[in-house]
């Protein structure tokens, strides 16, 4: 029994990895300081999404580039309002 297990552990053995070390072991003292100063890369603006669906439609569509493409708000539910809209950007 030991023989067999002995034999499996020769055959599991793997080959060794070269160790690869860096040249730059150590930071500078200056660029540490300057590492720590400059934080923007991790930074960015937060960016919630609004707290209802409604709000979050209107949000999608007060992009600039969809005013300009829309004939008025898509929450608008008066049809004459929506067809002197169109007859305008005509």
């Amino acid at each position: 029994m030991e023989a067999g297990a002995l034999d499996r552990q020769q055959e599991r053995r793997r080959r060794k990895r070269r160790l690869i070390i860096d040249d730059q072991k150590n930071i500078g003292g200056e660029e540490m300081k300057s590492n720590m100063a400059d934080y923007s890369d991790t930074l960015q603006p937060l960016d919630l999404a609004p707290p209802t669906r409604r709000l979050m439609r209107m949000k999608e569509s007060g992009i600039v580039e969809k005013l300009f493409h829309l004939p008025g708000c898509v929450f608008m539910k008066a049809k004459p309002l929506v067809r002197v809209s169109i007859r305008k950007l005509e």
